[in-house]
């Protein structure tokens, strides 16, 4: 109670706040949560919105993932965000070629932090205006865990998770990159020397 009498005392009469939730993958090992937040303030053109993922490992031990961790090792963020502007490129419709530049910049890890993993893959959501103007809404882009294949450690606790308990383990996942994503991997992979 005491949380949302300070919650009314911070928006006047005419602001809203809504969260809600939706579970994307639960396995013994890993949850993956996302949080919708909308707000409307009193005199805003329109509400805005933003999403707030939670990656959770439940089992060996309990902790919050960052994309690292899902990954179980560094990230190529170079390559990460190249895969994420060509998937962009193809989704957006009024977005232009600087948002997406902005937006999925390598060497600001905090681009990618929106992430979520679910049954057959992740995906990445970018929050209003950060890949594309308030029109195109929050874009979600997803890849196939075998789309992502290089970028797992076999260490990782999704990794595992997905191996254990997801009927398309990564060894078989579908792969469907096109020829340009196909080439960003193959140059990523004579990076790291597989």
């Amino acid at each position: 109670m005491t949380s949302q009498k300070s919650m009314n005392s911070i928006l006047s009469t005419n602001d809203a706040l809504s969260v809600s939730s939706s579970i994307e993958l639960e396995t013994p090992h890993v949850v993956s949560v996302m949080f919708q937040v909308d707000t409307m303030n009193e005199g805003a053109a329109h509400g805005g919105h933003s999403s707030v993922p939670l990656n959770y490992q439940l089992a060996p031990i309990q902790r919050t993932l960052t994309l690292q961790d899902i990954f179980g090792k560094p990230v190529d963020y170079s390559t990460l965000s190249q895969l994420c502007r060509i998937r962009l490129y193809k989704s957006l419709t009024n977005g232009g070629q600087d948002f997406v530049e902005s937006g999925t910049k390598s060497d600001e890890p905090s681009n990618f932090a929106c992430v979520t993993l679910n049954h057959t893959g992740i995906t990445f959501t970018f929050n209003e205006y950060q890949v594309a103007p308030y029109s195109e809404g929050s874009p979600k882009i997803s890849f196939t865990y075998g789309e992502l294949r290089p970028f797992f450690s076999p260490s990782s606790p999704v990794f595992q998770a997905v191996e254990q308990s997801i009927s398309t383990p990564l060894s078989t996942n579908k792969i469907e990159l096109d020829q340009e994503e196909q080439q960003a991997l193959q140059d990523f992979n004579k990076r790291i020397g597989e």
